[in-house]
């Protein structure tokens, strides 16, 4: 089970200052398929390399990963996933603290994964972004409030249960001014 099953943590809970590089950390994707007291063949580098160059990390490669960008790290964590080549992604605030430009490629390999029929499972709290990006939601605050079809939960009514009434009163507005600057564009 545990082949199938690829975890990419929040930034906050990783010991940035380990010794180890991009590469080494993106091969630790390949161990569950190795298995005890096995070394990576040039098949397994060959595959890091191969996500660590389609994520633009190829010139971080052989850096520490604590000297990395926020943007770098989650790109690092997201390589070594997809060399797992997993069956089922859990991600942990993976757009946390990262530039526009990161997030922008994370989310089109997301949806690679999804079109190749991945199950992927975010935590995500940004709430402007959960229509655009996700088609099922669950909504939680210390017991399950709504779940099921982004389109079909995702309401003001659900958001205020879960975050408490401020939070709905903000995304009204943002998604007011999000109408009148479409309208501008127009």
């Amino acid at each position: 089970m545990r082949e199938r099953v690829a975890y990419i943590p929040q930034r906050s809970s990783v010991d940035w200052d380990f010794p180890i590089t991009v590469r080494e950390l993106v091969l630790m994707g390949r161990f569950g398929q190795l298995g005890l007291f096995r070394f990576p063949k040039k098949a397994d580098y060959e595959a890091a390399d191969h996500y660590i160059d389609a994520l633009g990390l190829s010139a971080c490669k052989g850096r520490q990963i604590g000297e990395l960008s926020g943007g770098q790290q989650q790109r690092a964590f997201l390589a070594r996933a997809l060399l797992q080549e997993a069956d089922i992604y859990l991600m942990d605030e993976p757009f946390q603290g990262v530039d526009h430009a990161t997030e922008e490629v994370l989310t089109q390999f997301l949806n690679d994964l999804k079109k190749k029929g991945k199950t992927l499972v975010l935590v995500h709290h940004d709430l402007s972004t959960v229509q655009e990006r996700f088609d099922w939601t669950l909504l939680l605050n210390m017991r399950l409030v709504a779940s099921g079809l982004t389109k079909e939960i995702f309401s003001e009514e659900n958001v205020s249960r879960t975050y408490g009434k401020s939070v709905a009163l903000f995304e009204r507005s943002y998604e007011k001014s999000r109408k009148k600057e479409a309208g501008f564009r127009s």
